[in-house]
């Protein structure tokens, strides 16, 4: 089981909560009461939230995973694989501009 697998679970879990709900919701009469009509339409908003909250916690790991990993790659040796060195948006080292003509 990997670190991801509770987050997809739950996710899954929201997701067919939604629909469920979704397919109650899309039965409705608009012509007379139905609490337990309206009651899906309350589930189906829970069920995004909790969607939502679930891909919200994943999107935090992930970027965090991403930058101890970018860290992580930083840090470790050159090799001869012509990589710079340099981080993302970092301006390279004087004399060495790019192929990119400065003009006239």
């Amino acid at each position: 089981m990997n670190a991801y697998d509770s987050t997809l679970s739950a996710l899954r879990g929201h997701l067919g909560e939604l629909e469920a709900a979704l397919a109650l919701w899309a039965t409705r009469d608009d012509t007379e009461a139905q609490p337990g009509v309206r009651q899906a339409a309350n589930n189906a908003i829970d069920a995004i939230d909790g969607a939502l909250r679930e891909l919200h916690g994943l999107r935090s790991q992930l970027v965090s995973e991403i930058r101890a990993s970018d860290d992580a790659t930083m840090r470790a040796p050159m090799s001869c694989s012509g990589r710079s060195g340099r981080r993302a948006g970092e301006d390279p080292p004087m004399g060495h501009r790019g192929a990119v003509p400065r003009g006239p």
